[in-house]
């Protein structure tokens, strides 16, 4: 009987359980008598009552089973469902299977323990780099908070503040001339009339001397200021300088107001423009703004005064879409005014990046069925112009409109993939609605 659940002896295993540990409810299951596991021992290893090891063997035998608990839970409450169903071999004590699943369920429970223990452990190490972080997360937000105080503040100052005061003498404060760059129509015009309002000179410059001469005669009439003109088309590169630069000899230049530039006919693609658009956007928006400074900036050093504004765009705060070249030259002038002010801002010169959004002019008609100067966001040239011109001498960068300074600081502050989204769909609206209307 029982010969195929025969077993070596249990000697020499350490036991698993130091004492009955009976659970409530849990069935249990009687062990083999001393006498019945010596039996055992004996069909396995030989007679153990004869031989002079014959007393050894027997004590062997009895203390294996003396050192199994007399009662142990059955297998459903010790290893649980997890387990599989009880097999009938398996509620005998002859079976390992118990054995060895009450120790899968002994050492589970092991690296339960030690993985709460080690997570503790690790709690405490990491306790002092949470409480940094936690102080670089707090640092952050302070950080952030009083950047949007400080903007805050800036665009109060600059857009409020300033008409409850008299208006700055821009003549005292500059000299009695200023150069305005396409100035035939939209905000170089507006601008030039602005500084014309409040007393200072014009010297107009553009590329059709019957515009030119035009807007001059309407200037000079309205403002009672003197005006002057010079015929120059900047698309043709570096031969227009010279005349310029003879030009503008010997005046007393306080203002100088690089506002010329080119854009598309409406968004597009890079690859669908033309090689002579892509040169007539490096050769106005770029080229046009680095010769007019080198030709007045050391008049204005020399004298120890003058103001320089280059005017930017709004797509030069991220990259723009289907506006590539334009936003990239509009970057350059914003990066090349911030450099120019560290250079000069020491010897009383004042540069200033103005960075316009959307503006009802010429150059975005194609997108007069979508934005229009009703709209609260697309003012002007005029209007833009007024408010542009009351933040001369006060702020170095700056959208010039207060309703523009808002869209500047979301446009900081929003990720540069939710810009780029914005853009895309919004150009991709304007290039069908000019395409649409035959606006070319």
């Amino acid at each position: 009987m029982g010969e195929s659940h025969d077993r070596p002896s249990l000697a020499g295993i350490p036991p698993l359980i130091s004492g009955p540990v009976p659970l409530p409810g849990a069935e249990t299951h009687p062990l083999p008598s001393a006498s019945t596991a010596t039996n055992r021992f004996s069909r396995n290893h030989g007679d153990t009552t004869a031989g002079p090891e014959a007393p050894a063997r027997r004590a062997r035998a009895t203390a294996s089973v003396a050192s199994r608990p007399p009662t142990l839970p059955a297998r459903s409450q010790v290893v649980g469902e997890w387990a599989g169903p009880v097999l009938e071999e398996d509620r005998t004590w002859d079976s390992p299977v118990p054995v060895r699943r009450a120790r899968r369920f002994l050492i589970a429970m092991a690296a339960v323990d030690s993985f709460y223990l080690l997570y503790r452990e690790i709690g405490r190490s990491c306790h002092c780099y949470v409480e940094a972080l936690a102080l670089v997360g707090a640092w952050y937000t302070a950080r952030k908070c009083f950047t949007l105080v400080c903007d805050s503040y800036s665009l109060i100052r600059l857009h409020f503040i300033p008409k409850l005061v008299s208006r700055a003498d821009l003549v005292k404060q500059y000299g009695r001339w200023a150069v305005v760059t396409g100035s035939t129509a939209g905000i170089g015009k507006a601008y030039a009339e602005e500084l014309a309002s409040r007393g200072i000179n014009i010297i107009l410059i553009s590329r059709s001397k019957e515009k030119l001469e035009a807007v001059a005669k309407d200037i000079a009439e309205t403002y009672k200021v003197e005006t002057a003109v010079i015929v120059a088309d900047f698309s043709k590169g570096r031969e227009v300088y010279s005349s310029i630069k003879e030009a503008l000899r010997d005046q007393d230049i306080g203002i100088l107001v690089n506002n010329v530039g080119v854009f598309y006919s409406y968004p597009e693609y890079f690859t669908r423009l033309s090689e002579d658009k892509v040169w007539e956007i490096v050769n106005v928006n770029i080229a046009a703004a680095n010769m007019m400074v080198h030709i007045v900036l050391p008049g204005m050093v020399q004298r120890k005064r003058g103001a320089i504004v280059n005017v930017s765009s709004g797509s030069c705060c991220k990259p723009t879409p289907q506006m590539a070249a334009y936003s990239a030259s509009k970057a350059y002038l914003d990066h090349f005014s911030r450099a120019l002010h560290y250079e000069y801002a020491s010897k009383g010169i004042f540069i200033q990046s103005l960075i316009p959004f959307f503006i009802s002019t010429k150059m975005t008609q194609f997108g007069d069925h979508i934005l229009s100067n009703k709209f609260l966001f697309v003012p002007s040239a005029k209007v833009y112009a007024r408010h542009a011109v009351s933040t001369l001498g006060i702020s170095r960068r700056t959208t010039g409109y207060w309703i523009h300074s808002i869209q500047f600081l979301l446009a900081q502050y929003i990720p540069e993939w939710f810009w780029v989204w914005g853009m895309q769909i919004l150009n991709s609206a304007l290039r069908r609605d000019a395409v649409s209307h035959r606006i070319y």
